[in-house]
C-alpha cells in the first residue's frame, strides 16, 4: 500500500511512499516531525521526512504491530 503525508496548511504532499508490500496498519511521527514510523503486517519501518529515505526496517512482535514514539523522541 501507499502512504502519503500532506502539509495541512497548504495541502502540499511532503512525503509519498509506495514501498509497502502489505497494508500500513499504524503511523507515528517522531520528534519534531522529522521521522515517520510505519507499522505494517509483521514489520515496521522508519523513514526520513521529507526526502523519503528508508532509515530502518525491523520485524514486529506480532501480526499487527502498532508504532509510537516517546514525547522526547528517544524511544
Amino acid at each position: 500500500g501507499d502512504v502519503d503525508v500532506w502539509e495541512a496548511g497548504s495541502g502540499k504532499v511532503v512525503f509519498k511512499q509506495a514501498r509497502f508490500e502489505s497494508q500500513a496498519t499504524s503511523l507515528a511521527f517522531g520528534s519534531r516531525g522529522a521521522y515517520l514510523l510505519v507499522g505494517e503486517d509483521q514489520s515496521f519501518a522508519v523513514f526520513d521526512i521529507p526526502d523519503g529515505t528508508l532509515l530502518e526496517r525491523r520485524p514486529g512482535h506480532g501480526l499487527d504491530p502498532h508504532v509510537a514514539t516517546s514525547p522526547d523522541g528517544c524511544r
